[in-house]
């Protein structure tokens, strides 16, 4: 019997008016999997079938149980808001739910307090929410949590790559955990993504505690092989007219060409905007400053207009909204990841192959970094998700929404909930009582008969605004906008930013710069001109964008190759490569793991493309253990320059491999006190509204994994060592 007949018969009808004559292999793959109760994990390009390779094995599940019992049965969870009211629309568009009697509702920020209210007491079937609102539903005292979610069968975790190891992830592991600890039972989860690398790595940690067997479900392979029509071009940074041109002449060539531009920046996005006039093509703008009610028409004439028509984006684009057949992409600037790369291109060929995208770049860093990423992507590689599990600050905010939300909560039951889930698997008993003390002491809580409730300093600060600030994880941009006076800059990297020193010196817009005022709330970066001599010439200009140790050994293979990535069609940019291969080789580069230039006044540059982190970590410890000076703007993801008054340049090479191989045979990697202490100039109680309520050594302990790549490390030291050879000029 095919998955197809195994439906019931309202979901076959509905299929079938639908114009469906079978499912899609992905659909076909996942339907035993998920009927069997597994704990599931989705990977499928974007427009693949993955949301009702979900759902229809739960609605079928659904419809058989029916009526047995109201409230929430399935839940689904999704980063965006606009993501919950596409997914909405196209369960009301397509009756999907509703053909086997089921309602669904949308409960985020933007829903009107009286319909969820209403939602509370008329039990909807399917909830469509987000990790942030799922909390204030656990908190709310109009939701009677136990009757709300009382049939809930399974939870449907959307663009699971983006939740995995970051801030909002831990909340959701969180909150799915107090869910079933309310219910008492292991409920089954189904994840979805597009592009993850560690796949069984990903789905454990979404799914712990769940004792349900986990599986990997992918299309067939020649399914995965996408066929892909990419261009990476280099523009004259001098002249934005001709850029100008030929991103609107792309977007515009035909009548019906439907394209997102995606931009660094919103600022950015802006002025592109001002480019597209005339009737020619409808256009839109769509980041996270634009009101609701003009995103949400910019998705309906993406996904709905019979003209032309152009979004210019930020990345609230990338993650999977449905807006339709998209014909192309363009990207100006460098793309964030390859898993960003994948995600964006991957929105385009639906119609009709191949996935189309136009990268543009104005700068040597943009244009190496593009090329990696593409030629990775072509090689099937996505980036690991890095996964904590030690949210020192995750436990504070989860702690205070149990304090709040059931008006005092016992301390021992709070400390074996919260640590039962992925992201706070890590904290000990003996962690969790000192950081607890600490708080009492501080006046972030207070402890009655046992009840964990809020303390004084808690009520004062969030208190005027009803907690509201409460429910949010994240506070702390990924991005800081750069200004001189009134003057927009560009943008830094949240961990380029971090791993400085004050008034630190860098580069952007072809000019350097010395930073006057950090302001990490709001994001802001206040800088002066670099008006005295700039710091010697490296190899590829130091940049606020990190390189990670995969990239940076792509790049190097890049300049020491002899042939041409496919991605190379423009002579302009094919001259480029040409020319940084050049000047590579006229350094010496070779395939060896490091080499040494030696610089004047007994400095010294070692070139390692092992990535910012890498880099970063090695400069560190070289000043603990050895005294060397390395200053942070002295490191780049190619290379670190070190200065050794003490010791004749001719014996800087021994000496460094000699500190290398103490690194390695000591074990200093597994030396968290000494991991800590590297990190120590780094903390910065004030980079976020949790900062200052953590003891210093606890913010200490997190930032490490933050600002190093420790497995990175340890790898490329292992390849050193095992070349058995010195180190080459």
């Amino acid at each position: 019997m095919s998955v197809f007949q195994q439906l019931c018969e309202p979901l076959q009808k509905n299929l079938i008016n639908r114009g469906w004559k079978s499912l899609r292999p992905i659909q076909e793959r996942a339907f035993p999997e998920i009927a069997a109760g597994k704990n599931v994990l989705l990977i499928a390009p974007t427009a693949g079938g993955k949301t009702e390779a979900a759902f229809l094995p739960l609605l079928n599940r659904a419809y058989a149980l029916q009526g047995k019992e109201a409230g929430v049965k399935i839940l689904y969870i999704a980063p965006l808001r606009a993501l919950l009211n596409n997914i909405e629309s196209r369960c009301i568009e397509t009756k999907l739910c509703g053909s086997v009697y089921l309602e669904a509702f949308k409960w985020h920020g933007d829903v009107d307090r009286t319909k969820k209210l209403a939602a509370a007491k008329s039990l909807p079937d399917v909830l469509l929410t987000t990790p942030e609102s799922l909390d204030v539903i656990l908190c709310s005292p109009y939701v009677d949590k136990p009757k709300f979610f009382a049939p809930l069968d399974a939870i449907i975790v959307d663009e699971t790559h983006y939740f995995a190891g970051i801030d909002r992830g831990g909340q959701l592991v969180s909150v799915m955990n107090r869910t079933e600890r309310i219910l008492d039972r292991d409920v089954q989860r189904i994840c979805l993504s597009a592009t993850v690398g560690n796949p069984e790595q990903v789905l454990a940690w979404i799914s712990l505690p769940s004792k349900r067997t986990q599986q990997i479900v992918r299309p067939p392979a020649q399914e995965e092989k996408a066929q892909r029509d990419a261009e990476l071009n280099y523009h004259d940074p001098e002249d934005e007219v001709s850029l100008s041109s030929t991103v609107v002449r792309i977007s515009t060539q035909l009548p019906d060409t439907k394209s997102i531009i995606f931009e660094p920046s919103r600022r950015a996005a802006e002025k592109r905007s001002k480019d597209f006039q005339g009737p020619a093509c409808v256009c839109h703008v769509h980041h996270s400053s634009v009101d609701k009610f003009w995103r949400e028409k910019a998705e309906f004439d993406l996904s709905q207009a019979k003209t032309a028509t152009t979004v210019i984006a930020t990345c609230t684009l990338e993650l999977g909204l449905d807006v339709g057949d998209l014909d192309l992409i363009q990207q100006e600037g460098d793309f964030p990841s390859v898993s960003s790369y994948l995600q964006r291109i991957g929105r385009t060929g639906r119609r009709e192959p191949p996935q189309r995208c136009y990268a543009h770049v104005t700068d040597e860093f943009d244009f190496l970094k593009n090329l990696a990423i593409m030629t990775l992507a072509e090689e099937g590689y996505v980036e690991d998700n890095s996964l904590p599990k030690n949210f020192y600050h995750l436990l504070l905010q989860q702690l205070m929404m149990l304090a709040l939300g059931n008006y005092g909560f016992p301390v021992r039951e709070a400390q074996g909930l919260l640590r039962s889930c992925s992201a706070l698997s890590d904290i000990s008993d003996a962690e969790f009582d000192e950081l607890l003390t600490f708080w009492i002491s501080t006046g972030v809580f207070r402890v009655s008969e046992g009840l964990l409730l809020l303390g004084p300093e808690v009520e004062r600060r969030f208190g005027p605004t009803n907690y509201r600030d409460l429910y949010v994880l994240f506070d702390s941009p990924q991005t800081f906008e750069v200004w001189h006076g009134r003057t927009a800059i560009g943008t830094l990297d949240l961990l380029f930013v971090r791993a400085q020193r004050e008034k630190f010196v860098f580069i952007l817009a072809g000019r350097w710069w010395q930073v006057k005022e950090i302001r990490y709330n709001e994001g802001l970066v206040y800088v002066e001109p670099f008006l005295t001599a700039p710091p010697p010439a490296t190899w590829i200009a130091p940049r606020g964008r990190e390189i990670s140790y995969r990239l940076a050994q792509q790049i190097k293979l890049l300049l020491l190759s002899d042939t041409f990535p496919s991605y190379l069609k423009q002579l302009a940019a094919r001259d480029l490569l040409i020319r940084l291969r050049q000047t590579a080789r006229a350094e010496g580069l070779s395939n060896v793991q490091i080499q040494f230039h030696s610089r004047p006044n007994n400095s010294h540059e070692v070139i390692t493309y092992a990535g910012d982190r890498v880099n970063l970590l090695v400069a560190g410890l070289a000043r603990k253990l050895m005294g060397w000076i390395c200053e942070d703007q002295d490191v780049g993801y190619a290379y670190l320059r070190v200065r050794v008054p003490s010791e004749p340049a001719e014996r800087f090479e021994i000496s460094f491999s000699r500190f290398l191989d103490m690194v390695r045979r000591g074990n200093r990697l597994q030396d968290g006190q000494l991991l800590t202490e590297l990190a120590t100039p780094y903390d910065d109680e004030g980079d976020s509204k949790w900062s200052a309520w953590l003891p210093p050594k606890y913010r200490q302990g997190f930032l490490v994994g933050q600002l190093y790549d420790i497995p990175s490390t340890l790898n490329w030291l292992r390849i050193v060592g095992d070349q058995g050879k010195s180190p080459t000029r």
